[in-house]
């Protein structure tokens, strides 16, 4: 499992009980990466993931990121993009 989170008052505490329901799970979060809410390169992510892919991934960030980073993830061939499922919860269309 990895994370990627939003480096804010709204993503750290995410990460935070995200990270605690997965380890309660007996899941091992191999990576844990905050980012700054307005990034969208994920190059840097994306070679982590790369050289240990994890089962699945748990984006903690803004509407604008995630095409961004799905077409990044997608280009790096990492398998699991495929099967995305989105859970999402904000405002922006």
């Amino acid at each position: 499992m990895a994370i990627i989170f939003e480096n804010t008052t709204f993503g750290i505490p995410i990460n935070k009980d995200v990270s605690a329901a997965l380890v309660a799970q007996k899941r091992v979060v191999s990576l844990s990466q905050p980012i700054d809410n307005k990034v969208t390169d994920f190059s840097a992510f994306v070679s982590k993931l790369k050289a240990a892919p994890p089962d699945a991934i748990v984006a903690v960030l803004r509407d604008h990121q995630l095409l961004p980073l799905f077409k990044q993830l997608s280009a790096a061939q990492l398998s699991h993009v495929g099967r995305v499922r989105m859970i999402r919860d904000g405002i922006a269309e």
